[in-house]
């Protein structure tokens, strides 16, 4: 009997210590999160960026230790490429692994450099062209549901439905800023709720639960409702939930949404799933995009979707800087253009804004020039079209300088924006802007960058046409012109271009500047708001 005790005792210690040093499974693949931190931060602050290690099964766990700041400065050295970087907690003395989190001891000068970190194999994760088919996960907690219908939030990503009607989504834009490259369809299974989306319940509290417990909770939840795992069908999957909870201090998350750098998720707390520009912004992480800056804030440029998004359902008419539309590759002929200051004396082109580009006949959208580790990115932010609501830069030339690769776009930064007859010089590299026009459709900008020792930067153009001219080879712009056929009716009134014309300045402004099924009114009406 006292052997069996003994023995049974030493069976329980060693279980005790087996549970006090779990083994994680496998390698970790790590993940770089990026949040959206907004400006009504409740409860702690908002970091805006993690590490998260995937298992050999799969389950998400956080890398806890490393700062934001530690974390940027391994990716922009390379060590750390999101959803491809792996590494063994298992074998790395400064690793610990809880059960739930991988826990890197950053004390005593450690670095994330320390760690044996070997590049995985690439992988096919977030497409940037063709049509894909998306997913849309509603979580319904223990403690919060989703208040929103399903129909509501479907039509919101998806756009129009059955019950809802929605003119500016994720999926309308990314069409209309990528003249049709990318095409974004809600997916279809049996056990929808509406299309393209479905609803779950988790077993657990929103309440004082960590983010990866929420969405692995959410994951398995899909999973076991669909009855296949969501990677092998779905590129790109939404999750949204009520909010974020803690004890002690009310509702309040601190971002508007998260996700994983070129990866297939992203998460949405209460009405930030409603908004078209975050939808984007956090699809453009999935994609491999990295956030877009001005002057040190991490995403000031509001030229771009990559910086601080438009909040609101109708509002998201915005496409991505030069630097992002580079690496997008949506547009034809533009990935060619490279001006390097070694080889090149002058180069004189014709741009045209993401948000009116149809064809490379028109005009260029991006012009790269070569400048060592990071590159600088030339083109015109036109504020028409998909584009119409960009918050900063209208109707300028801007240059953008950031680190591109095949598969990531890292973070950007705006240098200069130029209005006609305006230049800027980096690096014995001058852009200069020659003609702009915004009163033609499409509107452009004429511009030459030069190297200053090689050239003097004329505007005229001797091997080509002068620069108020359309370039040889492109299509004619359409002429700025009132459109007879225009008619907004409000109750029994019926608004013409020329009734705008016809009032007063302030008037004539005010009407300009509303909407018809989803342009400006100064769309259709030119002529009279040439001037507004």
């Amino acid at each position: 009997m006292k052997m069996k005790l003994t023995l049974v005792l030493s069976i329980l210690s060693a279980a005790r210590v087996g549970a006090q040093t779990p083994i994680f499974r496998g390698e970790c693949r790590v993940t770089v999160v990026k949040y959206l931190c907004t400006e009504d931060v409740l409860g702690e602050q908002c970091d805006h960026t993690r590490l998260t290690c995937d298992d050999s099964e799969g389950v998400i766990h956080d890398v806890l230790g490393p700062s934001s700041e530690e974390i940027m400065e391994m990716v922009d050295a390379g060590i750390i490429q999101s959803n491809v970087s792996v590494f063994n907690p298992n074998d790395e003395e400064t690793v610990s692994f809880d059960g739930e989190n991988v826990i890197i001891d950053m004390s005593n000068g450690f670095s994330l450099e320390n760690l044996s970190i070997t590049q995985g194999n690439y992988p096919t994760m977030s497409p940037k062209k063709g049509d894909i088919q998306m997913l849309l996960v509603l979580i319904d907690a223990l403690d919060y549901d989703v208040t929103y219908t399903a129909s509501k939030l479907s039509s919101d990503v998806f756009g129009t439905n059955n019950d809802h009607e929605d003119e500016v989504n994720v999926s309308s834009q990314f069409r209309a800023c990528s003249a049709n490259a990318l095409r974004i369809f809600p997916g279809r299974e049996t056990s929808m709720t509406a299309p393209g989306t479905i609803r779950v319940d988790i077993n657990m509290n929103l309440n004082n639960s960590g983010d990866s417990a929420i969405l692995n909770a959410a994951i398995t939840a899909a999973e076991a409702k669909l009855g296949f795992t969501l990677t092998s069908k779905y590129q790109n999957v939404y999750f949204a939930k009520n909010g974020c909870y803690k004890s002690g201090q009310g509702p309040g998350c601190g971002y508007g949404a998260y996700a994983g750098i070129n990866s297939w998720y992203s998460m949405y707390p209460s009405a930030y799933i409603t908004y078209s520009a975050i939808q984007g912004h956090e699809h453009g992480h999935n994609l491999g995009m990295y956030h877009s800056g001005e002057s040190g804030s991490s995403y000031g440029d509001h030229s771009c979707k990559m910086g601080n998004p438009l909040y609101g359902d109708e509002l998201g008419k915005m496409c991505f800087n030069p630097a992002k539309s580079w690496f997008l590759e949506w547009y034809p002929g533009s990935g060619e253009l490279v001006f390097d200051k070694n080889t090149d004396s002058v180069m004189h082109k014709k741009l045209v804004g993401a948000g009116e580009w149809e064809n490379a006949d028109q005009g260029q959208v991006v012009i790269k020039i070569e400048n060592g580790d990071k590159d600088l990115f030339v083109g015109f932010n036109r504020a028409a079209g998909a584009n119409s609501q960009n918050e900063e830069f209208d109707d300028e030339v801007t240059v953008i300088e950031a680190k591109n690769t095949n598969t990531v776009s890292y973070q950007s930064y705006i240098k200069a924006h130029l209005e006609n007859g305006e230049e800027y010089t980096q690096n014995g590299v001058t852009v200069k802007v020659c003609d702009l026009k915004t009163n033609v459709v499409p509107g452009y900008a004429n511009i030459v960058i030069y190297n200053p020792s090689k050239n003097n930067g004329s505007c005229e153009n001797e091997s080509t046409d002068s620069p108020t001219s359309v370039p040889t080879g492109s299509s004619p712009t359409k002429p700025c012109a009132d459109d007879p056929n225009f008619v907004k009716s409000r109750g029994d009134r019926q608004r013409t271009c020329q009734y705008i014309k016809d009032g007063r300045d302030h008037r004539r402004k005010k009407w300009c500047n509303k909407r018809k099924g989803g342009k400006l009114i100064k769309e259709f009406c030119c002529k009279t708001c040439e001037s507004f």
